[in-house]
């Protein structure tokens, strides 16, 4: 590190931790810089792939000058002990320097004008506030008097000392970093004001004409990735620096072989080649985007770890792993931290520091170091440090519809390794969006992807097919889903909650039960008539659906996990859940026998995967009741009269056993004719939408606030805060925040609206909405 003397006191960051000094601005660019080059490692390729082979030229030089503009003694003064605000953006201010590395006519100009001053603030802001230039009254003009000689001497200094040095130390010579002809001498402070101006406002200009451009730019949208990802690494690399976090790692290159020797040793078998299945074989050998189909318990994970071993040759910087289902994805963070190291697997959800808060407590750290950990593992996930991320595929949807810090979000995306299990498990329009989305990333951010399920029917093989050019199918052999077989389907006739009496006589030979309904209304009711009159002595009953709040629900599928989990030894099976939809897709859990209110046959076999899931006896009963609660609208009639339909006639009231196999051909069956002309013309219809109103308006430099509110509207719902649950939160608000927070029951906006128009709401202006409907730990919250 230089030592610069008139640049000792010139701080980039206020004393932290009781420090008596700040952080130096030749440190903290240091630490920026070495964040850069960690960046370039995981994409050497990256320059050459886009075809701009100026682009780590232009991040290097942009990011040394990204923060000069803090030389100015307003800004020093801001930084010091009871100092008053400037009001100024340096960023704006550190544009007077880029003369010094890309004079006028120089290619790079404006594209290291770009990373500086794009490093904080839309470009929005900066049209709003410094577009306009009166020299008598002008904010560039005040900005610009505030740097003084000295300090000009000693930036001048530092950059034809370390310039060079730098680049050559962090090794970005070879990336195609190279030394621009630098001013032979330091300015006086007349002649950088007079130059600083004029060439302050110019850049700012070229740079509102490059975003404006890049707006309306109608071309194959190559200079639109390439501004993205430029603008992407510089505020990783800003963010991670100025956070201090170790070295951004590389994905951990497991071979297949490493694979198998891990799993041999943590199940406690010998794994070898032999003894996988075949479909998994062929993941590990493939070379391509795939669609894999396999029954469930028949090692899609695992294959899925192989696909991605055998991708290693081409060195992908990360692995992202998306599942629809926050307790899904905890579950697979943890499972995933257990083969590469809890250091090296993100989780990325809505709830996933209060998940990772709970796990925390749950190996004993005390309240106020389960929160510390929680949010520092949080954040690094959310500075993208994390080499492995488990997620759900809105975390990703966040960047298509622009919310802050989007172009990042792009880039760590590039060239990244994506599973994607339980495809099927999204509705139509939001499938539409995520493959959309997939497809953008597979043809413009060279994204690789496995997609995973039971079934792929040929509705869905076709739109994926259509989004990933080149895809290929991979199968389990008939002979595999033959030996999976795990359950025998009846149906019943009647209404489920006319017929409690069947499932307490079926359930009192011992056997762990689940109950599914359709809605929480229906799952509230019937928890209450089975727990006041259970199968018989000492059965537990149970109730799990979405508006329990964090707290609670973490804490049922915690002791749920504990009791009933698919590796948990065989103990007392005395259990009867009832659950809503929560359950198809979620937990690891294994239960004996199911009843199930009927719904479309997709949402069916997610259900039958909780029982026998651990195959531990041949065939386990799942009986679907054959008519709909009345007044449920949650599914398409027709899907659900058509699943009723079908299992009628292949299985009836006495049952057989179901081969998972027959599945596609089933679903091809159901969605043929007008349903399945009806789900085509509504996925073409919300793609397009998405195409053109979301992927078409995809320019950098620029959130959008309209699309933020869409996208919160259209998969986030909003919090609210019953009312009994007030006080608590008050309480725990200032200390605990994050037991605060786990307090929040996750309501859709349209139900919101409701017991809005309804007088249940109360505004809060200290928190969260407060709503006047009961909520029990026991049944969640009691709808209105």
């Amino acid at each position: 590190m230089p030592d610069i003397p008139a640049l000792r006191d010139v701080w980039a960051k206020s004393p932290v931790g009781g420090a008596r000094e700040g952080e130096s601005l030749i440190a903290h660019t240091a630490a920026v810089l070495e964040r850069l080059a960690q960046l370039y490692q995981l994409r050497p390729m990256l320059a050459t792939e886009l075809e701009e082979p100026d682009l780590w030229h232009c991040l290097y030089w942009g990011t040394f000058l990204h923060d000069w503009g803090k030389a100015a003694r307003g800004f020093q003064q801001q930084l010091r002990p009871g100092g008053s605000r400037w009001g100024m953006r340096h960023e704006v201010l550190s544009l007077a320097f880029v003369d010094y590395v890309a004079p006028v006519g120089d290619p790079s100009r404006r594209w290291i004008a770009a990373v500086i001053v794009s490093h904080h603030r839309d470009a929005d802001f900066l049209e709003r506030e410094y577009a306009e230039c009166d020299p008598e009254d002008d904010a560039l003009w005040y900005m610009i008097r505030e740097v003084r000689e000295p300090s000009l001497t000693g930036l001048w200094e530092w950059l034809v000392r370390s310039g060079e040095a730098w680049f050559e130390e962090l090794g970005l010579s070879k990336a195609g970093v190279r030394l621009p002809d630098l001013p032979p001498n330091p300015e006086t402070t007349s002649v950088f004001q007079n130059r600083a101006f004029r060439s302050t406002h110019q850049l700012l200009g070229e740079f509102l004409n490059l975003v404006d451009d890049l707006r309306k730019d109608c071309s194959d949208g190559s200079a639109r990735r390439a501004a993205i990802l430029l603008r992407g690494l510089n505020i990783t690399a800003d963010h991670a620096g100025s956070a201090h976090t170790r070295p951004f790692p590389a994905l951990p290159a497991l071979t297949s072989e490493e694979l198998l020797s891990t799993w041999s040793i943590q199940w406690g078998q010998r794994v070898t080649w032999e003894t996988l299945h075949e479909h998994q074989r062929q993941c590990a050998r493939s070379s391509s985007s795939i669609m894999l189909s396999a029954p469930t318990g028949s090692g899609k994970t695992e294959s899925a770890l192989l696909w991605a071993a055998s991708h290693h040759r081409l060195h992908p910087p990360r692995l992202f792993y998306v599942l629809p289902y926050q307790a899904s994805m905890n579950a697979m963070q943890a499972r995933l931290s257990a083969l590469y190291g809890e250091d090296q697997v993100g989780l990325q959800h809505g709830k996933a520091r209060h998940a990772l808060y709970r796990r925390f407590l749950e190996q004993e750290y005390r309240p106020e170091d389960a929160g510390r950990a929680a949010r520092d593992a949080a954040n690094l996930a959310r500075l993208h440090h994390p080499p492995v991320r488990v997620l759900s595929p809105y975390q990703l949807l966040k960047a298509a519809y622009r919310l802050k810090g989007y172009e990042a979000v792009l880039a760590d995306a590039y060239g990244g390794l994506f599973i994607g299990d339980e495809i099927h498990a999204y509705e139509t329009k939001r499938l539409a969006l995520i493959v959309g989305l997939f497809w953008h990333l597979a043809s413009h951010y060279r994204a690789r992807f496995c997609l995973m399920s039971a079934t792929f029917p040929r509705l869905l093989r076709e739109q994926l097919e259509e989004a990933l050019p080149g895809v290929t199918m991979v199968s389990a052999t008939p002979e595999t889903f033959a030996a999976f077989r795990r359950h025998r389907v009846r149906i019943q006739p009647g209404v489920l909650a006319e017929h409690l009496d069947d499932i307490r006589r079926a359930a009192a030979s011992g056997l762990a039960t689940l109950v599914c309904c359709n809605t929480v209304r229906a799952a509230q009711e019937v928890y209450r008539a089975l727990r006041d009159k259970p199968p018989g002595e000492g059965w537990r009953v149970e109730l799990l659906h979405g508006r329990f709040n964090a707290r609670d629900r973490l804490r049922k599928e915690r002791e749920l996990m504990e009791r009933m989990g698919t590796r948990v030894a065989r103990g007392d099976r005395r259990v009867l859940m009832v659950a809503t939809q929560v359950v198809e897709v979620s937990l690891d859990i294994d239960f004996d026998l199911l009843f199930s209110e009927p719904a479309p046959l997709e949402a069916l076999l997610q259900r039958f995967g909780r029982v026998n899931r651990g195959r531990r006896a041949p065939l386990r009963d799942v009986c679907i009741f054959d008519t709909p609660t009345p007044g449920q609208s949650i599914y398409d009639e027709r899907l659900v009269a058509r699943a009723v339909e079908l299992l009628q006639r292949e299985f009836g009231e006495e049952g057989a056993p179901l081969d998972e196999g027959l599945v596609s051909a089933w679903l091809d069956e159901i969605y043929s004719g007008e349903i399945g002309d009806a789900w085509r013309e509504e996925y073409a219809r919300e793609l397009a939408e998405f195409e053109i109103a979301i992927m078409g308006t995809l320019y950098p430099f620029q959130a959008d606030k309209a699309l933020e509110d869409s996208f919160y509207k259209a998969f986030d719902g909003i919090e609210v805060l019953p009312a009994s649950l007030a006080d608590a939160y008050r309480e725990r608000a200032d200390m605990e925040p994050l037991a605060a927070d786990e307090l929040l029951v996750p309501v859709r906006y349209g139900q919101f609206a409701r017991l809005n128009r309804d007088g249940k709401v109360r505004p809060n202006p200290d928190g969260p909405p407060i709503v006047d409907l009961p909520y029990t730990e026991e049944e969640g919250l009691l709808q209105g």
